[in-house]
């Protein structure tokens, strides 16, 4: 959402992938409309605190957030995306690891959707995917990042390693980023 020519060559991306989109970006919700109008399906890639205190950009959620802030940004970040299905974390190292958020983010996906929620895995701590389970969010977690190493040789490993995945297990989920780099990998592949 923050890069227009980025977008477009991942709205462009041909087979079944969907994109994630930032809240209150510049360029996500016309994005958001142009993936969706191609067949793509589409999240949100919601900004939450880290370990490493990163800064979160526009729509951020943090743990000195109260119930009241915390529920009424997600709801503004949800309203900021049209055509979204899910949710999926940006960072969030140190918010996934705290029940009572992902619980107030599991609450918010409900009464907006009901939405699916991918686990970026940012930390081996998450405890996302128990949250989920209680509160009936469907939920899967990240298999391979795929562009930890920006050189294309690394990405198409990685890539690799996903399709080995999903062969293996029916289905894997691989997350990348809007890289040149992962995008003219994936172009090829």
């Amino acid at each position: 959402g923050n890069r227009s020519d980025r977008g477009a060559r991942a709205v462009s991306l041909p087979g079944p992938v969907t994109l994630s989109f930032l809240p209150r970006t510049p360029f996500s919700r016309r994005l958001a409309e142009q993936a969706h109008g191609s067949g793509k399906e589409v999240m949100l890639h919601l900004p939450m605190e880290s370990v490493r205190s990163r800064r979160l950009g526009p729509g951020g959620v943090t743990l000195h957030m109260t119930r009241r802030e915390f529920l009424s940004t997600v709801q503004e970040d949800l309203e900021s995306v049209p055509h979204v299905r899910g949710v999926n974390n940006h960072m969030g190292s140190l918010l996934t690891r705290h029940p009572g958020h992902m619980g107030w983010l599991m609450t918010a996906m409900n009464a907006f959707g009901p939405l699916y929620f991918v686990d970026s895995r940012t930390t081996s701590d998450t405890i996302a995917p128990q949250i989920a389970v209680e509160h009936s969010v469907p939920h899967r977690s990240r298999d391979i990042f795929l562009d930890n190493t920006r050189e294309p040789e690394a990405i198409r490993e990685q890539f690799n390693k996903l399709v080995e995945a999903a062969q293996r297990h029916g289905a894997a989920v691989g997350i990348g980023h809007p890289y040149p780099e992962t995008l003219a990998v994936l172009e090829k592949v």
